[in-house]
């Protein structure tokens, strides 16, 4: 009897242990965060570059005294600006490189990707070319992406090739190792390559001439090393344009005036942008703070309408923006001026 009793008393304390450990267990699990409303309290300032012979395409920056701007262009001492958290300047040493893309992961690691297969890097102290892919003349290789999570991981995109016969490019650097994929079955100039953190897939988004001297765009899905599938192809139709950019970690998708999730290989609905100045193209911090690129400035969408935050005069393209926690900037090419503006935004 006495067995009997002591296994009932261990049978009944287990299971108050088991509740009290699911009461704590339960307790200590949180709800998620709510996504706060985008604030749009900024303070704006603009600057203007009008450089002879160059404009500025590709920004990026480790933080916002740390930003560079990079363009093509006739002067080779004047395609490559930093700004410093106060203006904004040029060295005035001239490089043997048409730089396309830059791509800062800190002040002392920033890179740079440019036409004939050149890649050069800033050590915090000077430029140099790290490497440079070589090919004939009429097939050599422009990068004009480039995106990277840490020092030793960081790919560069683009193509190689005349319009008519392009093959896709993507250079891997890999713990101080090189390696080049090459895809002649795809004519798409890689102008972006990003990752999304959840599904720990790449994508990429290319451009492929058309006939008429037009723009097919290409959305594509990568593992990182030499498969890689096409998930989008537009039609002829003007609203058929694709972009993509990383908001907290996860990839979004603009497909014409429609800001999308790509779920189970489906792209789903998040936003529809009905603006007639929407210009097809956004950035953003969360799913609550997405700043829309129009064409007379910056709108700004904050989990609940759509405003214009800066308004320009004159139509203008806004072709890149590096986005930090209080500050924004915006690279903008300006065809009234025949230069280019730094649209910089500061929260109150």
């Amino acid at each position: 009897m006495w067995i009997k009793k002591f296994i009932r008393i261990t049978l009944a304390a287990t299971f108050a242990l088991s509740l009290l450990s699911l009461n704590l267990t339960c307790s200590s699990v949180t709800a998620p965060e709510e996504i706060k409303l985008g604030r749009r309290d900024y303070v704006w300032t603009v600057d203007t570059l009008i450089i002879p012979f160059t404009k500025l395409y590709s920004m990026s920056g480790s933080n916002p005294d740390d930003v560079w701007a990079v363009g093509p262009g006739g002067d080779l001492n004047k395609t490559i600006y930093h700004f410093d958290g106060v203006k904004w300047f040029n060295d005035g040493i001239s490089r043997n490189i048409s730089p396309e893309s830059v791509f800062a992961i800190a002040k002392n690691n920033v890179w740079i990707g440019g036409q004939n297969g050149k890649i050069w890097n800033y050590d915090g102290v000077a430029w140099k070319e790290v490497i440079r892919f070589e090919r004939p003349r009429e097939s050599d290789i422009t990068f004009y992406c480039i995106w990277g999570d840490s020092p030793t991981n960081i790919f560069f995109a683009g193509y190689s090739g005349l319009p008519e016969d392009m093959t896709s490019q993507i250079a891997r650097y890999n713990e101080s190792k090189w390696e080049l994929n090459e895809f002649p079955n795809l004519k798409y100039n890689f102008v972006r390559i990003n990752k999304d953190v959840f599904t720990k897939k790449y994508y990429l988004l290319g451009l492929e001439n058309k006939p008429d001297g037009g723009e097919i765009y290409g959305l594509f899905e990568y593992d990182g090393n030499k498969n890689i599938k096409q998930i989008f192809k537009s039609s002829n139709a003007s609203d058929s344009s694709a972009s993509f950019r990383k908001i907290n970690n996860e990839i979004f998708f603009g497909i014409g005036t429609t800001i999308n999730k790509y779920i189970n290989g489906n792209f789903t609905p998040f936003l529809k942008v009905n603006e007639i100045d929407y210009w097809k193209a956004f950035y953003g911090r969360t799913e609550k703070d997405i700043f829309l690129v129009m064409a007379y400035g910056i709108a700004h969408y904050n989990g609940t309408d759509i405003k214009y935050l800066y308004k320009n005069p004159n139509k203008i393209w806004t072709v890149d923006a590096v986005l930090f926690e209080k500050e924004v900037f915006f690279l903008v090419v300006d065809p009234s001026i025949g230069g280019n503006l730094i649209i910089r935004g500061k929260l109150n």
